[in-house]
């Protein structure tokens, strides 16, 4: 982990960062967070990932006190302050008040935390289409399986949500895993079940074609800037 954070509108080193037990956030685990790719200096996909936040912010009654711009700003600064050129980001917005557990400490309503740092969505590849669970799954609805469910029809890989039982998993062509930090990762195995062929050529294509996706992303965020 490098050496400095962002909490609540000033870039600190970790050293000097504390959290009071008193928080309701942390006694009730009231907060949401996600982690964001950095790719040369810039955050991958912040804008998907800000959305995410939002919907799940609004669906446990948290407030946000920062709005898109000034959190993204927060992020620059801390990629920044680390020179961090690849790595990720951790981004968490923890609730201090609303609950008989919070304390009479002086807080902001809410903290915002960025630092630089469990989960994958998983996919099976078949008859040349891939299938993943669906969000009423209770799976996490990651960016890059939200990102790859856009890119694969146009690589002319059909694309699916649906529920994936053991036996499909193990009957799978190919399985593959996403996540942030991970990206498009071929599983070679699952228990005694062995994929000989992993990657497979279906999670090659679909491994350069997000690659390639982050390539322009990164290439129009410096055109951006350079306006």
């Amino acid at each position: 982990m490098h050496r400095f954070v962002f909490h609540n509108d000033r870039v600190l080193p970790l050293t000097e960062v504390r959290l009071s037990p008193g928080q309701a956030g942390l006694v009730n685990g009231w907060g949401v967070f996600t982690t964001m790719r950095v790719y040369e200096g810039l955050p991958f996909a912040f804008e998907r990932h800000w959305n995410r936040l939002s919907r799940d912010a609004d669906r446990i009654q948290l407030p946000l006190p920062y709005g898109s711009s000034a959190a993204q700003d927060a992020i620059e600064r801390v990629i920044a302050a680390n020179a961090v050129q690849s790595g990720s980001i951790r981004i968490y917005f923890i609730h201090n008040r609303g609950s008989m557990w919070s304390s009479d400490e002086s807080f902001p309503a809410v903290d915002l935390i960025v630092a630089e740092c469990t989960a994958a969505n998983v996919f099976c590849v078949r008859r040349h289409g891939i299938v993943t669970p669906p969000s009423s799954s209770g799976c996490l609805r990651g960016v890059t399986r939200e990102i790859l469910l856009e890119l694969a029809p146009q690589a002319g890989v059909a694309a699916s949500e649906q529920p994936i039982s053991r036996e499909e998993l193990y009957a799978a062509d190919e399985v593959f895993i996403s996540s942030t930090t991970r990206q498009v990762q071929a599983v070679v195995g699952i228990g005694e079940k062995r994929f000989a062929s992993a990657p497979g050529p279906i999670t090659q294509r679909l491994a350069r074609l997000f690659s390639d996706y982050v390539n322009d992303y990164v290439q129009q965020q410096r055109k951006g800037q350079h306006r």
